[in-house]
């Protein structure tokens, strides 16, 4: 299967009229990379791990629970830094 071109948008502010910018990605399958780097990890040792980091894992889960909690609010939330 081909993997089509993928773009995000995202807006900048919290106004309804606030300016959205477009990111354009490559186009790749996110799961088959992850399975390709747990197998190289199980073959190859640690040291072929390409997937995320524990920090990483940790980065989006905020990401994520903060997107949750402002969307609850409907406002912006702040995002501690990491420690």
């Amino acid at each position: 299967a081909t993997i089509a071109q993928s773009s995000l948008q995202v807006k900048i502010g919290a106004a309804r009229d606030a300016p959205t910018i477009t990111i354009e990605t490559s186009p790749v399958d996110g799961f088959l990379a992850e399975a390709e780097s747990f197998a190289d990890l199980i073959a190859h040792g640690p040291a072929h791990w390409t997937g995320t980091s524990h920090a990483e894992s940790i980065d989006n889960m905020t990401t994520l629970e903060a997107i949750a909690e402002s969307a609850r609010q409907a406002r912006a939330v702040s995002i501690e830094p990491a420690a």
